[in-house]
């Protein structure tokens, strides 16, 4: 089991426009008059008016006047949100500096493959890894013919370099078509224990379904959204109890990465972006098995 708390996110270049070109962008000195639900682009936000005839606030210093509805497509990738994402044609490409990541996990996938280059401050390539997403296992003619192709939605790769003033390339590739990801998260693992096999991981799916009702009192449902949750039983050396506790007190309110299966082909379903919930922990003799939920977020 790791845990990968975000490293910060300094973006060198990308190929993802910085702004969407199906929304107003806000110019402070043109004075542009705004009415209510229109919406704009600011920073790295898209902002909706909350107030008619709304002029010379700029988004973001009054919530009452301007609600942050989400971030900006080159952005939405990073927010602490599965339910959006960015999309780009062709493919998604990002390059960050970076020093102290061994570890980067891509959530909800569109694409047909994912790499991801490292490289010095003298732009030499220290690693390099590409990762198909699309598996199709094939034994016969059936299985060439009519056989359906498998699509990864969720990808990681370990292990990689760190290196002072280093670079890091990651390119999301979907030729010809649109290729999306909902989040990617890098950092530093930290290993806290072996997930064992028994008791088995428990994975599960939450769909949260917003409902309301209408003048007649008719229940209606809007679009759900869902989360992951898992529950995992680690088994821990009791030399490293305290560190573990300490560390997962540090991060008991930040959305973190969590590898339970540390196989970088392993059940995608054990890769899961959330915050711990519960931690529990019966001390044994020289080992201990501790148990910790993790709900992923929406």
């Amino acid at each position: 089991m790791l845990i990968v708390p975000q490293s910060p996110i300094d973006i060198v270049e990308t190929n993802v426009p910085e702004y969407e070109t199906n929304i107003d962008i806000y110019i402070p000195e043109n004075n542009k008059v705004y009415n209510k639900d229109e919406e704009t682009q600011y920073g790295d936000t898209i902002y909706k008016c909350m107030k008619d005839g709304t002029t010379g606030i700029e988004p973001g210093t009054n919530s009452l006047i301007w609600y942050p509805q989400s971030k900006t497509n080159r952005h939405r990738i990073f927010d602490a949100k599965m339910s959006s994402g960015t999309s780009n044609l062709n493919s998604i490409q990002y390059k960050f500096n970076v020093g102290d990541v061994d570890t980067v996990a891509f959530f909800g996938l569109n694409a047909k493959s994912v790499r991801v280059i490292i490289r010095d401050a003298n732009d030499n390539i220290l690693y390099e890894q590409t990762r198909e997403t699309i598996i199709r296992f094939v034994t016969n003619w059936y299985d060439w013919t009519y056989t359906k192709a498998k699509e990864r939605k969720a990808a990681h790769f370990r292990n990689l370099p760190m290196v002072y003033n280093a670079t890091m390339e990651v390119i999301i590739d979907n030729a010809e078509t649109t290729a999306t990801c909902t989040h990617i998260a890098f950092g530093t693992s930290t290993d806290i224990g072996i997930t064992l096999l028994n008791p088995s991981p428990i994975v599960s799916v939450r769909n949260i379904i917003p409902k309301t009702k209408n003048d007649k009192g008719v229940v209606i449902t809007d679009k759900s959204m869902t989360y992951k949750r898992v529950v995992a039983n680690v088994l821990v050396s009791n030399d490293l109890i305290d560190e573990i506790q300490e560390q997962l007190d540090l991060l008991n309110a930040q959305v973190c990465l969590f590898i339970a299966d540390e196989r970088e082909e392993g059940y995608a379903s054990l890769l899961i972006f959330g915050l711990y919930k519960d931690f529990d922990i019966p001390i044994g003799y020289e080992k201990s098995i501790y148990q910790i939920e993790i709900e992923g977020v929406v």
